[in-house]
């Protein structure tokens, strides 16, 4: 048997969180020498200890390990929650490193502030298109990629050579959550026979209007797409136009998975020539 003191070298926990521990029934040593008051544990109730402080490191109050130690909750239960918390805190992780490199980004931008961008820019003229797509107008932060993602494979379960390229067009005022995106894929087969998707029911063949664009085609990853943005509709403003429609990504070569900086995709804003202003009329 182990005094105190050294069980909690043996663990790697404080003395204190043991007394504490005992004073509410969490963990109870295995004997107290009654005329000393001498706490005394064994190597036996390691496992006992270490699933309560894994809880503990989930998250959960004492009372509810407590509540989870008299069911005794297995050892696979334990690791289901842990990947589980796992995947959150990645997740959080993700969002926080995207944070901080849109902050990097607006910087960029303030630094490039006056400057005119030598990205290339080219005007063209989109003819109607056919178009399988779905529509959803309540996307929250992070759950386009798992949009994109749901649709592509249930398009490559089907016959791929039918489909050209991937478009996601936005359709909020106000970029905004939630979100109210268009995502689909520009039919080269007129035949709406094979368009059968059995488990996307909300999937539509419409036409995509034809339209003027202005393009540019943006090389990295997502967050310094806002340079490209901005390049986009500083050159639409200084040359004359203005946008008028909901604008459009054309997924050249892209990876949802991770923030690739070898991402290609092309921005596209419908537009149309400003109108002179008749100053007899203004």
């Amino acid at each position: 048997m182990f005094k105190i003191g050294d069980f909690s070298k043996v663990a790697q926990v404080s003395g204190r969180l043991l007394r504490y521990y005992d004073e509410i029934d969490l963990f109870k040593p295995a004997h107290i020498d009654l005329e000393t008051g001498y706490r005394y544990y064994t190597a036996e109730q390691l496992p006992d200890l270490n699933r309560i402080l894994a809880l503990k490191n989930l998250g959960l109050s004492l009372d509810q390990i407590a509540r989870m130690v008299q069911d005794q909750v297995s050892t696979e239960e334990i690791r289901g929650m842990l990947l589980l918390k796992k995947s959150q805190i990645e997740q959080t992780l993700r969002e926080e490193v995207n944070k901080l490199q849109a902050v990097e980004s607006r910087l960029r931008q303030i630094d490039k502030a006056g400057e005119w961008s030598d990205l290339p820019v080219a005007i063209k003229d989109i003819p109607p298109q056919p178009f399988l797509s779905s529509r959803k107008r309540d996307l929250g932060d992070g759950e386009f990629y798992a949009f994109y993602s749901e649709l592509t494979h249930a398009l490559i379960a089907n016959n791929t050579k039918t489909y050209g390229s991937c478009v996601c067009i936005t359709h909020n005022d106000l970029f905004d959550t939630p979100l109210d995106l268009e995502l689909g894929y520009v039919v080269r087969d007129n035949s709406t026979s094979m368009l059968a998707l059995p488990n996307h029911p909300d999937m539509e063949f419409t036409i995509l209007e034809g339209a003027q664009m202005a393009t540019l085609v943006h090389v990295g990853d997502w967050i310094t797409g806002l340079q490209s943005y901005q390049a986009l509709g500083t050159w639409v403003e200084q040359s004359g136009y203005q946008i008028c429609g909901a604008g459009r990504e054309i997924f050249i070569d892209v990876n949802m998975t991770t923030n690739d900086a070898n991402n290609i995709f092309e921005i596209q804003f419908p537009i149309e020539p400003i109108e002179p202003v008749d100053p007899l009329l203004s």
